[in-house]
């Protein structure tokens, strides 16, 4: 039988503890790199609420929606247009914003912004959300706010039920 002298033990773990350890950060690394790539960054909105504001005639009326950014990154909002399946469009309704409501929703942040004119004669509404990704760190500047249109579009499909006062999505 051998035995294990102190220097042996030495240079088995002179050599094992760095491989190891090097193994252990590639691992760690590499499977960072495999999360991040399955798990791409993408823009999405949820509805929260719709609130009545005012009526202007017995068809039209004013409401506001509220949306929370749950996607991971920040999203700049597009426009808001209501579906008229009869005519087969869609007649933009907003967004109209508040003096403090920016252009913009960060990853977890909500914001109320006014739809103006909803046709209100119908109890099931379809709004169509058009957004756009904001890739980068830090929010987006006016000058990319205004150009964000030129990018690609998201949009997002959303009916609410006005006699149930529902979010359908």
């Amino acid at each position: 039988m051998r035995e294990l002298t102190l220097s042996r033990v030495k240079l088995v773990r002179g050599l094992l503890g760095p491989i190891l350890v090097l193994a252990t950060l590639l691992g760690i690394g590499y499977g960072a790199v495999v999360m991040l790539h399955s798990l791409p960054a993408h823009p999405s909105v949820k509805a929260l609420s719709m609130r009545f504001v005012k009526s202007q005639n017995s068809t039209i009326a004013d409401w506001n929606m509220t949306l929370i950014d749950n996607s991971t990154m920040t999203t700049i909002m597009g426009i808001v247009c209501q579906a008229n399946r009869s005519s087969n469009s869609c007649n933009e309704i907003g967004p109209t914003y508040y003096v403090t409501t920016p252009f913009y929703i960060e990853p977890g942040q909500a914001m109320t912004f006014e739809l103006t004119g909803v046709n209100t004669t119908t109890p099931l509404w379809e709004f169509h959300i058009s957004f756009y990704g904001w890739p980068h760190d830090g929010i987006p500047s006016n000058e990319a706010i205004s150009l964000a249109p030129a990018g690609p579009t998201t949009t997002e499909w959303l009916f609410y039920n006005s006699t149930s006062n529902s979010i359908i999505e």
